[in-house]
């Protein structure tokens, strides 16, 4: 088919020309990720490749007051952080993300042997993961392995399969302990502080669209841990937004988080008394000694995931189980600074 006399012309004075690709370089979504990403500490922790970087994905982060490292706001997300630290020989982000820390984005940075590239801590939304709960552990770059947070959970159990007594202590802390601290969330927390510890950007005031959010949070969360198949009761009062209203007279949870309340009391007490007596650390021992060097131990993967809820549980300012804890559980507490200090 001819072209038109007056197109060809057209384009004989103004040819088209091939024009090189243009380099893909998203400044502002880089600077979202440096300021949500929090790099772990220690030579151990650099990497020459970003196929050996891992990224471990949380809701939020907080500062520890005494140490100030950043820490994961959610109990099971903090344990896996402090597990990382320990397998890998790093210590806790510092209290405030790394700016430096760039996001390999390109062929030319991945080459660059000046380019730092470390493991780390990312804080993301629920909804990247696919069963909208995290922690979720990416690894590698060019080929990536996505760990949801039941694999994680597998593989955390396969750790201790061999210690019949840690097993006993850490199903204890993983319901009993667990169930206050969802109650806890849901029923007692002001919004403004579980939106601070799980939402990627907690608002300054709660508006319509911001109760919509909670709601859906607060749906998620009742599911955390298998929260809802052990009291479905209390999980009937927070529903989704397809279902049904809850029961109108809310009065009849009361009785109900009473008794998870003293349930979680009596076990804390429980692991008080067993931290104040343990004098030594050994594989047979799976809690570590309060007499013994800092620098020659290593915990156990229990010493962790309880200085992780009594961590957690202290950032849920005026709820009775924190209350609790202040008052009577200052051993507790100064076991899970103590664990903290070694990978700071």
């Amino acid at each position: 088919m001819e072209v038109p006399a007056p197109i060809k012309q057209l384009f004989d004075q103004f040819p088209l020309v091939s024009y090189g690709p243009v380099a893909k370089n998203d400044n502002s979504l880089k600077n979202e990720l440096q300021q949500r990403t929090y790099p772990f500490e220690g030579n151990n922790a650099i990497k020459s490749s970003p196929n050996d970087v891992l990224k471990l994905c949380v809701y939020n982060v907080i500062t520890h007051e005494e140490t100030k490292s950043i820490l994961a706001s959610d109990p099971w997300c903090l344990f896996i952080q402090l597990a990382i630290c320990q397998k890998n020989s790093v210590r806790l982000c510092k209290a405030a993300p790394n700016n430096d820390l760039l996001i390999p984005n390109s062929s030319v940075q991945q080459n660059d042997s000046s380019y730092p590239l470390k493991h780390c801590m990312l804080v993301v939304s629920h909804h990247a993961a696919t069963s909208s709960h995290l922690p979720m552990l990416i690894e590698g770059y060019q080929k990536r392995y996505i760990r949801q947070t039941h694999a994680i959970s597998e593989i955390m159990d396969s750790k201790i399969a061999d210690n019949p007594i840690e097993i006993m202590y850490m199903t204890l802390l993983d319901t009993v302990i667990s169930d206050a601290y969802v109650s806890q969330l849901l029923f007692e927390t002001p919004d403004h502080t579980l939106l601070r510890l799980y939402a990627r950007n907690p608002p300054t005031s709660i508006s319509l669209l911001q109760s919509s959010q909670l709601h859906n949070l607060k749906t998620l969360l009742r599911t955390r841990n298998n929260f809802h198949l052990r009291h479905i009761a209390l999980a009937n009062y927070i529903k989704p937004h397809h279902h049904l209203s809850p029961p109108s007279n809310h009065s009849n949870k009361d009785p109900l988080l009473h008794h998870l309340l003293q349930k979680s009391e009596t076990v804390l007490l429980q692991f008080q008394e067993l931290v104040q007596h343990h004098n030594l650390f050994s594989e047979s021992d799976p809690l570590i000694s309060k007499n013994s060097d800092s620098h020659h131990i290593r915990p156990a993967y229990l010493d962790l995931k309880l200085a992780s809820y009594i961590l957690a549980i202290q950032q849920l300012s005026g709820s009775s189980l924190q209350l609790f804890i202040a008052k009577n559980c200052k051993q507790l507490i100064r076991h899970s600074t103590r664990v903290l200090s070694l990978y700071t």
